[in-house]
């Protein structure tokens, strides 16, 4: 009978492992550093040129040589293109959720380590200890610079690494990292996954001085030329490279299906429990002895570390708590070629020509009107016969007199437009162009814009974020690679009794005591044991927790003014979104309002075991049992009680609050009134004030008034 293969899918089953010494590791280790960044280089020069264009460099040095000393301004409008992307992806950060990937990670419970005993799901467990990792890293900085990374280059990193928590135990945890030189990582160009999940090798180096090298590592064999040809990689100048170099390697293993139900390999089993068919003094329910019913062999991954140079390995190796590298490429626009190679293009890559353009003519206009005052004479020989000294001078400076002969015609100034319309209308278009290309537009960047509806405003600024997702999607990829990697690792490295921090969504802290050995009838057991169950990873994009809260907040206030009789079923809700000092203490204080039937079975208890209700229960303080619990018909009873007087008090601030705005509004009409009144008193006096100057004026045009002179005589004619 034919055997039946294992199952690989269509994905065919990997080689086996090379059994190699530390020389052919290395020797391995070179052709692939050599090739690898031969693959990459491009890619990095992209980046490179990206990056300092986007700084400002983005004239040429031989655009500059034939230009001379002309002008070559740059306006560089970039930055703002990648700062507003930036700031939208800070406002809107993804985030990574844990959910259920079986019906045992469904229902796997943590009991939370406070007096109310909380359960906790599984999946919420991992979210806070995932949220506990990012907060005790600082990843929020992290992501922001592998965001940055690929927005003014197109390409950056982000690892997660394990540490030693301190110097005072054994205990490690988990950090996430950005790497902040991105052309310092080199990864196994035939990976085909989109996170490159599937690489089989990856470096990250770091270069230092052959003398700090030497300090550093006195026994280490410092080597340039690598197999028969120098290689940058490792040597440069008086530089050495130490690289962290990552390797993934299959390992078949045999998976056991018990009779119990219970799978596990058969490596993982220690010696003296399993004799290869039946589990050593276990039985089942029945009694009956637990065997394997079922086995087949399955391809597992192994990850491990080495730090390197070219011909020593300086660390290592070190198997690491993955079965993919935790090195994560987060990328921008990637576009493939038929040769196998990609090219990676950050958010102003496509921009870069309208911009050298918008450079230019801005340039030639400012040049045409910085020479407009100093355009060249026109005159004839014979007009300046004699002072040739003088007019070729004329543009040098300020002369206060120019002579010319006399009898022949003035020199002139040759016509130059004052206003250069064709460059600054050039300069327009291609800053138009700049923004199309980009893919974002006025209404997303601040400006105005011939849109005047807000949803017309909406709908551009919504265009403008489609042409940008691809640069937040890529993130909330790497995202969630972050997370498969950390709910992979945290069992194995959480794997001793301990209590763990959980950080929860709205930034306050559970704790829960995992791995805890409990001594029982039956002999010891773990409760709270981390590995249990499968889990997934989703990222969510969106609003931050805090932005959230303050909109239900708002939305919760609107709620209540047309419904007000809801205030005292959800009022200790809205009052926990408000940012007041205080506010959880008040809603502690409004929940015990609330009527019975309307909370939930766990707030019940949980209000119960605070107000020490429950019957039987001893106060601590006195020795005494506390009273006991009244019952539902009483509790219903009180709770509408206080229902009554909680509308009864909202309705009298609403009366108070509507008297105190009609006050307002009648304060406000009577000054408006005074103001009003006062106005026109100024009115009338300034018209009875022009009327004054009128007549005054008037007087003035009137023709002066001349004495008559008296009539002669009559007497003295005859």
């Amino acid at each position: 009978m034919k055997k039946k293969p294992d199952a690989y899918s269509m994905q065919g089953k990997p080689l086996p492992p090379e059994k190699m010494n530390e020389d052919d590791v290395l020797r391995i280790a070179r052709q692939r550093a050599a090739d690898t960044q031969s693959f990459w280089q491009e890619n990095f020069d992209r980046a490179e040129k990206s990056v300092r264009f986007t700084e400002g460099e983005q004239w040429e040095a031989g655009e500059r040589a034939e230009r001379g000393g002309r002008p070559c301004l740059t306006l560089n409008t970039l930055p703002s293109f990648i700062e507003q992307v930036a700031g939208s992806q800070r406002q809107s950060r993804p985030a990574i959720k844990v959910i259920p990937g079986d019906d045992h990670g469904a229902e796997m419970e943590f009991i939370e380590g406070r007096k109310t005993q909380r359960k906790i799901a599984g999946a919420e467990v991992y979210g806070g200890i995932i949220r506990a990792i990012e907060q005790n890293s600082g990843a929020e900085a992290h992501y922001d610079t592998a965001f940055e990374h690929t927005l003014d280059g197109g390409l950056g990193w982000l690892r997660v690494y394990t540490r030693y928590a301190s110097a005072k135990d054994f205990d490690q945890e988990l950090l996430i990292r950005a790497v902040r030189n991105r052309w310092s990582v080199l990864i196994d160009p035939m990976a085909q996954e989109p996170d490159a999940s599937d690489m089989a090798f990856a470096f990250i180096g770091d270069e230092m001085r052959k003398s700090e090298f030497t300090r550093r590592y006195p026994e280490a064999r410092l080597g340039d030329v690598v197999d028969g040809a120098r290689v940058s990689y490792w040597m440069r100048d008086d530089l050495v490279r130490v690289a962290e170099y990552f390797t993934r390697e299959a390992k078949t293993r045999e998976l056991l299906l018990f009779s119990n139900g219970q799978t596990a390999y058969a490596d993982d089993l220690p010696e003296g429990v399993f004799d290869g068919e039946t589990l050593i003094g276990v039985t089942g329910e029945d009694g009956a002895p637990i065997s394997v019913i079922r086995r087949r062999k399955v391809v597992t991954w192994c990850v491990y570390w080495r730090k390197i140079t070219a011909w020593e390995t300086l660390e290592g190796p070190t198997q690491l708590p993955f079965s993919t590298i935790p090195v994560i490429p987060v990328m921008g626009r990637r576009r493939d070629y038929r040769d196998g190679t990609f090219k990676l293009s950050s958010l102003i890559w496509p921009a870069m020509d309208a911009k050298r353009m918008e450079n230019y003519w801005l340039s030639a206009a400012t040049e045409r009107v910085a020479l407009s005052p100093k355009a060249p004479w026109i005159a004839t020989a014979e007009a300046i016969e004699g002072h040739e000294r003088a007019w070729e001078n004329a543009n040098r400076g300020n002369p206060a007199v120019l002579v010319y002969n006399e009898g022949t015609t003035p020199p002139q100034r040759a016509d130059v437009s004052a206003m250069p319309v064709a460059e600054l209308q050039m300069a327009s278009t291609m800053s138009d162009r700049v923004k199309s290309t980009i893919g974002m537009f006025n209404p997303s960047l601040g400006e105005d814009s011939s849109e005047k509806s807000g949803r017309a405003i909406a709908l551009r600024q919504r265009q403008a974020d489609n042409g940008t997702f691809a640069f937040v999607d890529n993130l909330s990829r790497a995202l969630r690679r972050i997370g498969l990697l950390l709910i992979e690792a945290i069992p194995k490295i959480y794997d001793t009794e301990r209590v763990m921090r959980l950080r929860n969504e709205d930034g306050t802290s559970a704790w829960v005591k995992v791995n805890q050995v409990v001594t029982g009838p039956d002999g010891e057991a773990v409760v709270n044991a981390l590995g249990q169950g499968e889990f997934d990873v989703v990222v969510d994009t969106g609003p931050s927790y805090a932005t959230q809260r303050q909109e239900a907040a708002e939305g919760q206030m609107a709620f209540l003014q047309i419904n007000p009789q809801a205030a005292p079923l959800i009022g200790d809700k809205i009052v926990r979104n408000m940012d007041w000092p205080g506010a959880d203490g008040i809603a502690d204080r409004l929940i015990r309002t609330v009527p019975p039937q309307v909370l939930t079975p766990q707030e019940r208890e949980e209000l119960a075991q605070d107000q020490g209700q429950e019957q039987g229960q001893i106060d601590p303080a006195t020795g005494q049992p506390m009273p006991p619990q009244p019952s539902p018909e009483e509790q219903q009873a009180m709770a509408q009680e206080q229902a009554m007087q909680m509308q009864a008090q909202m309705a009298e601030l609403q009366m108070q609050a509507a008297q105190a705005e009609t006050q307002a509004k009648v304060a406000k009409a009577e000054a408006e009134m005074e103001t009003a009144a006062a106005t026109k008193a100024k009115a009338a006096a300034d018209m009875a004030e022009q009327e004054v100057r009128m007549a005054a004026l008037r007087m003035s045009m009137q023709p002066p008034v001349l004495p008559t002179a008296p009539m002669p005589s009559q007497e003295g004619q005859m």
